[in-house]
């Protein structure tokens, strides 16, 4: 970064959920012929929702910016680095080599968020400007690791299972850091007493936003003031204990997540009237056939889904034909029914009925 960029990225990172001095940077770079300011002008573009055609555009010239943005971080230190609004938000850093963050963060001062092996958890609690962190596979005691949690700045946290004691998961779920994204994996190591203390952890807490939950079997009812988005991988959740969870949402993610032993699975037309702010729906692997689409299609609220993704279900060409027919769902802007039993005429057919939307179906 030359000097006469700091104003800029001071006025960013002032305000760094703005898009306004983003574009103004945008605009001093486009002046002068840098390609960045494209990247960042394609980029906050794709914040919003646009209708498919213009999106698939955008993003066909996104790819194009951001390899040659992302090759003087790789110069530094190898690893996967993601682009967002414009400038390097989050890497990827795999590998026991050292993780060079110093050099990294002066060159790009809004990269905060890293994901790196246990092994170089050390190296990256060096950095207490670190908003975000994810550990990947390897040994770490995680009750040591919340003891010296630094990170002040921390935001989104996410952790693989480990030897978790019940006090480990409260005090995590607890954390008196700035939190607005938390996920944590489970095994068959977990116990009542590890959902119960983190439902007391959660209980604690104010700025959370979304929660990722994986493994985690015999969870009740999952609650956190002002949570807007949760997303279940794998969770043994009771059909009453969704309904109670979504009533605030306005993201519901469920991964293989209601299990067929509790009887009848997630009734999508029953969600949907429960959760009055949703607008952003996956359901799967939960079973969803003909009957429940066509009950989705004939419900008044599904019309405020803006993405629904259906994967993995056991939807036909029969269902998939009644939600074309219903009307109800032309303001989706993403509509996923990959690995379903759709015939090919049927595929094409979704994707000209939906034109404005993406649409993921094979």
């Amino acid at each position: 970064m030359v000097a006469e960029e700091q104003p800029f990225f001071d006025a960013i990172l002032a305000a760094p959920d703005d898009d306004a001095p983003r574009l103004v940077f945008a605009d001093w770079l486009q002046q002068r012929g840098d390609v960045r300011g494209e990247l960042i002008t394609v980029q906050c573009a794709l914040e919003r929702e646009l209708p498919w055609p213009e999106r698939d555009k955008l993003e066909v010239r996104e790819r194009a910016l951001v390899r040659p943005a992302a090759d003087p971080l790789r110069a530094i230190r190898d690893g996967h680095y993601t682009f967002r609004r414009g400038f390097a938000d989050s890497a990827r850093l795999s590998g026991h080599q050292p993780l060079r963050l110093g050099e990294l963060h002066e060159l790009a001062p809004l990269l905060r968020s890293f994901t790196v092996v246990a092994a170089r958890y050390d190296e990256l609690a060096l950095a207490d400007w670190v908003e975000g962190v994810e550990l990947e596979h390897g040994l770490f005691d995680p009750d040591e690791l919340v003891n010296r949690l630094p990170f002040p700045k921390l935001r989104r946290l996410k952790l693989p299972w480990a030897a978790w004691s019940p006090q480990g998961v409260e005090r995590v779920a607890s954390l008196d850091r700035p939190l607005d994204y938390l996920s944590l994996d489970f095994d068959v190591r977990t116990t009542p007493e590890h959902l119960e203390a983190l439902e007391r952890g959660l209980a604690a807490r104010r700025s959370l936003r979304a929660l990722r939950l994986e493994g985690a079997r015999g969870a009740g009812v999952i609650r956190a003031a002002g949570l807007e988005h949760l997303e279940l991988v794998r969770c043994d959740v009771k059909r009453e204990d969704v309904l109670e969870m979504s009533r605030d949402l306005v993201k519901l993610e469920l991964t293989e997540s209601v299990p067929r032993h509790q009887g009848p699975r997630v009734d999508v037309a029953e969600l949907l009237a429960a959760a009055g702010r949703l607008t952003d729906l996956r359901l799967e692997g939960a079973g969803i056939d003909d009957d429940e689409v066509i009950r989705l299609s004939r419900s008044p609220h599904a019309r405020r889904l803006k993405r629904l993704n259906l994967m993995r279900n056991r939807i036909t060409d029969y269902g998939a034909l009644e939600l074309m027919g219903s009307g109800a769902l032309e303001g989706l802007v993403y509509l996923n029914l990959d690995v379903n039993e759709l015939s090919r005429k049927t595929a094409s057919a979704l994707r000209k009925h939906y034109a404005n939307a993406l649409v993921q179906v094979r």
